[in-house]
């Protein structure tokens, strides 16, 4: 039996309970307002060994924001040579 495609435009939603925490894990988000925007984030490296970030990125808009947080909490992860394989 051929399993069938998952449509491209779908959402798949993870609950955090199933996630394998055999691997780091994150949570982040972002904002921009009149004030200027920021993010900040929660690198998991087990349950118990965690980093937090704040960052601020002056004026600019949701999207860059979102985008910035991102890269920076990927380089964060590489400096502390996390490892997903």
């Amino acid at each position: 039996m051929i399993p069938k495609e998952k449509p491209k435009n779908q959402t798949q939603i993870i609950a955090p309970e199933v996630i394998d925490k055999s691997f780091p894990w994150t949570y982040f988000d972002d904002s921009a307002q009149e004030i200027g925007c920021g993010g900040g984030a929660i690198l998991y490296l087990t349950n118990n060994h965690y980093y937090r970030l704040n960052m601020g990125f002056g004026s600019s808009t949701n999207n860059y924001a979102e985008l910035n947080n991102l890269k920076l909490l990927l380089i964060f992860a590489l400096e502390k040579n996390c490892n997903w394989t």
